[in-house]
């Protein structure tokens, strides 16, 4: 009897001590002692209990159930612990399923094991048996145990469940702070802000004071909300409250601060934290390190790492990786990679980060160079490195490199995901590569991936960047689930490719269907209508943007002034510029580069000056927009020395700038200096594009150098311009004014596409070469492939029958262009109708028109009746007519000549004496007659008496022997 007494004991203070033991190896130790009394063991069920719990507080539930399976009798505190064991251990399918085998056993589960059960279902996702346990729970009669009620909020918020969580809470009888706690937590993972902080403020009215657990859950919870602004509120709250805030708070504001895009306040809040002497730990460095990450606050983050280097000893990986990512975000792989040398251990993220980091610089060798490394050192890519990997290739244009590492990451055995797709069709849609895309959607069919967003978002842009406008549709239409990105993305590829009207169509659509437009939808819509002309629709929307209190950004404000460009709205143009400066937008070089344009083109070219001096950065476009608006003033001089200026500013002209400078003297009939630019552009080696090419036309037309415009002819041959509709239109126009109208009909014949501005350009030119019958041949033509004529068509249409003298044909276009067409009649169209009518002998016809004109009539309308009065040697008519001309023009000395002229036609000497006193008397001058022509590649001009020229002496010479 002693010895058993004796045994008894020792086994009790073997198990007492090794319910004491602190390892494991301790735990088998003591195991392996008494296994020597299993005998007598086997008969103690206290005893054998108390050997099974310090094994599985150990974690040894190998040893443990192996005791609890030779027990002789089990119950429902045996099998508790059994489950609790596996639960706190990470074992929770050997819980789940242990906690099966006791029903199966006829065991009853008591207030102790539900809970236990019900974490093991919680951490496995279960919802489907953490339902049938609730079943059990209410037949058992513990539902309205406190413990098990807290338990099943949990479980139910853990599987998503929030509704179920919601009832179980509601239909407790009692609760604890633990009980609202659970579901506060529940509210805040799910990111249901504005429902967590309505149970806080319950919560706070009930007899349950919140303690740091619900302060912190709440303050988690207000970070994930779109306003946010409680955060501050709350922890004072707490301050007032008497709770101290542990690190877990410091921890979730500074985060909280972070997600939300407010990284200033997150390092305010680190500093506040210190001040209070609240020890960091990890998480707190990673979280502040990511606020200077977001901000590039690099001398913060120099900082934090003094900070980090002053207290550790060594560089842990979590905090390693951090920096890496912050030096990598602020600029500074440099410092990046002094990190990651000194990191003693480097896992797949420390490898990620400085490969994506590198990448982000466009350093693609070094980051190939480091992927390469890292395989090398028996770290393998994950996703994560792959998709970085993909992502920077494709963004920094490197799409053939993107789509052969997608093709290598698919002979491993990682599988992409929709952030993998996303990036390799973004490659796709930058290289334009339809085929490939095709492939890549057929890829995303098969996985399943079309029902993500972002995997849809980005088949979207890709098709649009491709041009399959259709399949981008029909991928948007199927999109079961669209946020903004799907309709941004369509909007703005709509505009892109030239569809205003459908954009236009799907921002209305938006609307209705609740998605509110963000910054990207205004924009891209303000921005459509001012490329497409219709600035007035622009001003409209920005001013229904404000409205709804959407801030414009720098992208905005220039798209905005574009439309007041094309407007020549200069006061609302103005009130831009004031909200410019207003909102700190003035020293933005994109909104103020559209400001110089903007300024320029309504004639305010000093104060596009004074824009241009007051920004402190210039680029090309800024010294192209200033020395355009100079050029196209006529102010040739000031654009040649900003020219040169630019250039020796260290800015390379751009092919713009040659552009500007070229069509600027064309324009304003400086015609020799354009050719001359044209040239000297391809000297240095700038390769023209269609607007360049087709900008030094007009110079060429205007001279009557054929040769030279088709030496530019050949340039956009060789450039693969000829069938460019811009190009196209302007070399019709070069040689029907240069007299070769069958080379102008070739490359009209030639087009593959024709526009209004092709068509109209073949019909002038058949007007200006007399030959009628052909440009109205040329417009039945036009009007079959349905393109609208515009008021240049119609222009072109009446000088074609006044040439010809089809007066029926013009009064049928005449009354047309307004009845079918709604072109209204300019002053040009009355001009073109008074001249057909003069020309054809119809002077009453013609003077009663202009009595008619809904408009004042200007010098070319008189100018073309007296013209008609010259050719039928109407004197009386005449007169009135001069009288009318020069109250219009009294300074142009070609009316008085013109009426001289027909004075003296008529034998009226003393009238045209009279007329030419009166240009003596009033100083005027006649601009002097001008011939050109063309030898050896040089066009020479010639003025009327002109001497000037170094050959005067031999040309007049030989002039006269031609004459002889």
């Amino acid at each position: 009897m002693k010895r058993i007494l004796h045994e008894g004991n020792s086994i009790r203070i073997g198990c007492r001590a090794s319910q004491n033991m602190k390892t494991v190896g301790d735990s088998k130790q003591r195991h392996a002692q008494l296994s020597c009394r299993e005998k007598q063991f086997n008969q103690n069920e206290y005893l054998a209990a108390k050997l099974m719990l310090s094994h599985a507080k150990c974690g040894r539930m190998e040893i443990a159930r192996q005791v609890f399976d030779k027990m002789p009798i089990r119950n429902t505190l045996h099998w508790t612990a059994m489950i609790s064991g596996y639960v706190k251990h990470g074992q929770e399918e050997d819980g789940v399923n242990l906690y099966l085998e006791m029903q199966r056993a006829g065991i009853h589960p008591d207030n102790f094991t539900f809970p236990c059960v019900l974490k093991a279902c919680a951490t496995l996702s279960d919802l489907q048996l953490g339902k049938v346990i609730h079943c059990c729970i209410i037949s058992c009669g513990f539902d309205s145990d406190v413990f098990v009620g807290n338990a099943l909020i949990d479980m139910y918020s853990k599987c998503h469940c929030l509704a179920d969580a919601h009832k179980v809470f509601e239909k407790m009888s009692e609760k604890d702070v633990v009980s609202w706690n659970a579901l506060l937590a529940g509210y805040a993972q799910l990111g249901n802000g504005d429902e967590a902080l309505k149970l806080f403020l319950r919560m706070q009215t009930t007899c349950s004071e919140p303690n740091v657990i619900s302060w912190n859950t709440i303050i988690a919870a207000c970070a994930q909300r779109v306003q946010g602004n409680e955060i501050p509120e709350l922890f004072r709250q707490m301050q007032r409250a008497g709770i101290k805030a542990n690190i877990v708070t410091w921890n979730t504001m500074i985060a909280g601060h972070t997600q939300r895009g407010h990284p200033d306040e997150a390092l305010n809040c680190f500093r506040q934290m210190l001040l209070a002497g609240v020890e960091t730990n990890s998480v707190t460095i990673a979280s502040v390190i990511a606020a200077c990450a977001h901000l590039s606050a690099l001398q913060d983050g120099k900082e934090i790492h003094g900070y980090i280097i002053r207290r550790v000893s060594q560089l842990n990986i979590f905090i390693g990786n951090t920096l890496i990512d912050m030096y990598s975000k602020c600029g500074c792989i440099e410092y990046a990679h002094s990190v990651f040398d000194k990191m003693p251990q480097k896992d797949v993220v420390t490898w990620t980060a400085i490969i994506v980091g590198y990448g982000h610089k466009d350093n693609m060798k070094e980051a190939m160079k480091l992927f390469d490394q890292m395989q090398q050192s028996g770290v393998w890519p994950n996703l994560i490195t792959w998709n970085g990997m993909i992502s920077v290739f494709s963004q920094n244009g490197y799409g053939d490199e993107a789509l052969k590492l997608f093709h290598k990451m698919q002979s491993t055995d990682i599988r992409p995901n929709t952030v993998t797709v996303s990036s390799i069709l973004s490659a796709c849609g930058g290289l334009e590569v339809l085929r490939q895309g095709k492939e890549v959607h057929d890829y995303i069919i098969r996985r399943g991936y079309q029902l993500y967003v972002l995997a849809g978002n980005a088949l979207i842009d890709m098709y649009m960047k491709c041009g399959c406008l259709e399949n981008a549709r029909s991928v948007f239409d199927r999109m079961s689930q669209k946020d903004v990105v799907s309709w941004n993305t369509m909007i703005v590829g709509y505009a892109q490719n030239g569809y205003g009207d459908e954009a236009l169509k799907l921002f209305h659509q938006m609307n209705l269907t609740g998605v509110e437009p963000n910054i990207v939808t205004w924009t891209a819509m303000i921005s459509t209508n001012a490329q497409n002309g219709q600035g007035n629709e622009a001003l409209k929307l920005f001013h229904e943007m404000q409205l709804f209190s959407m801030k414009p950004n720098s992208v905005t404000i220039a798209s905005i002034l574009t439309a007041c460009t094309s407007l020549t709205a200069l006061q609302q143009g103005e009130e831009i510029h004031g909200y410019m400066i207003r909102n700190g937008f003035e020293m933005d070089l994109n909104a103020g580069n559209a400001l110089i344009y903007m300024y320029a083109k309504c004639g305010r070219i000093e104060v596009a000056h004074m824009v241009f001096d007051k920004l402190s950065a210039k680029d090309v476009v800024s010294w192209n927009a200033i020395i355009a608006g100079y050029a196209q003033k006529g102010h040739g001089e000031e654009a040649q020395r900003l020219f040169c200026e630019m250039q020796v500013a260290g800015i390379k002209p751009s092919v713009i700038s040659w552009t500007s400078m070229i069509a600027g003297c064309a324009q304003n009939g400086n015609c020799n200096e354009a050719l001359r630019l044209f040239y000297q552009m391809l000297l240095t080696g700038q390769k023209p594009d269609t607007v360049s090419l087709a900008g030094v036309l007009p110079a060429c037309a205007h001279l009557g150098a054929l040769k030279r415009g088709k030496e530019i002819h050949g340039h956009i041959i060789r450039n693969g311009f000829d069938s460019d509709v811009f190009a196209g239109s302007a070399l019709i126009d070069m040689y029907a004014k240069c007299g070769s109208l069958q080379n102008a009909w070739q490359v009209f014949d030639k087009m593959p596409a024709r526009n209004i501005v092709s068509w109209n350009a073949m019909i002038v030119a058949y007007a200006m070469h007399g030959n009628g019958v052909e440009s109205l041949s040329i417009f039945s033509k036009m009007q079959q492939t349905g393109i609208k004529p515009d008021d240049i068509t119609f222009t072109g249409l009446l000088a074609a029958c006044s040439h010809t003298g089809l007066v029926d044909e013009g009064w049928k276009y005449f009354r047309c262009m307004t009845q079918d067409y709604g072109v209204v009649p300019r002053s040009e169209h009355y001009a073109c109708m008074v001249d057909l009518l003069g020309r054809a002998g119809c002077l009453d016809e013609a003077r009663n028109f202009i009595d008619k004109m809904p408009l004042i009539p200007n010098a070319f309308v008189w100018g073309a009746l007296l013209g008609a009065c010259r050719i039928h040697c109407n004197m009386e008519l005449a007169g009135f007519v001069a009288e009318r001309l020069l109250e219009v023009e009294p300074r142009n000395a070609g009316n008085f000549v013109l009426l001289s002229n027909i004075y003296a036609a008529s034998g009226r000497w003393d009238e045209a004496a009279k007329v030419k006193k009166m240009i003596r008397d009033k100083g005027l001058k006649k601009n002097p007659g001008c011939s050109w022509i063309e030898v050896m590649d040089r066009v020479h001009v010639f003025h009327v008496g002109d001497k000037s020229h170094p050959q005067t002496k031999s040309i007049y010479a030989t002039l006269e022997n031609l004459a002889e």
